[in-house]
């Protein structure tokens, strides 16, 4: 637990392994006072219906942001998207970021203004990456808890395509650095939550 009332949890772990569930139990103790930012786009029917059935299993109280793309203005004081909750004290007050693996996903898919995607050239991926950058330094001058979500990818190999292999590292790179920075992490397998990072013990 570090300044105020701040602290940073990430839960990862594979595709449907319970992430999202656990986190939304972590975040539960702070009752009604829940600001969740939602990352995914409803690009087409079968992702319009997770987005529901993710609607569906969380409180209606929850204050719900839908944000592809700018985290790190979520993050900043003053932001016209700061989670101040009417008559409530900003100390009870925390964020469930779900999840950055769509993030990233939609990070590296947007056009530059040669209408290529951001993959595909190094000054894309450099932006990308000053994205993801800017996010962990709101992070991490944020002074209120915040809940993160990813997922845990390449451990079926190496992807075929060049797209796939710029997705592996630049997730993989992100989730490294937010684990450093957090002051727990979580690894959920089959529904089962083990704690990897946390305690005195533990280095950043």
């Amino acid at each position: 637990m570090s300044q105020n009332n701040k602290q940073i949890i990430l839960v990862t772990g594979g595709v449907r392994s319970g992430k999202s569930s656990y986190a939304q139990r972590l975040v539960s103790q702070y009752g009604d006072n829940v600001r969740y930012i939602a990352t995914a786009e409803s690009k087409d029917k079968e992702m319009e219906k997770r987005i529901i059935l993710h609607r569906q299993n969380r409180p209606q109280s929850w204050k719900t942001v839908e944000e592809p793309i700018y985290l790190s203005k979520l993050l900043i004081a003053g932001d016209s998207h700061h989670p101040f909750i009417e008559n409530q004290t900003t100390e009870e007050v925390a964020t469930l970021i779900d999840c950055i693996t769509l993030w990233t996903s939609n990070l590296l898919l947007q056009k530059d203004e040669q209408d290529k995607e951001l993959w595909e050239t190094e000054n894309g991926r450099k932006r990308v990456e000053k994205m993801i950058d800017d996010f962990l330094n709101a992070l991490t001058s944020y002074h209120y808890p915040v809940i993160i979500v990813t997922n845990e990818v390449g451990w079926g190999g190496i992807e075929m395509s060049t797209l796939g292999r710029v997705y592996q590292d630049i997730l993989g790179w992100t989730n490294q650095k937010i684990a450093k920075t957090a002051d727990e992490v979580y690894m959920v397998v089959s529904g089962v939550p083990i704690q990897i990072k946390g305690g005195l013990k533990d280095d950043k």
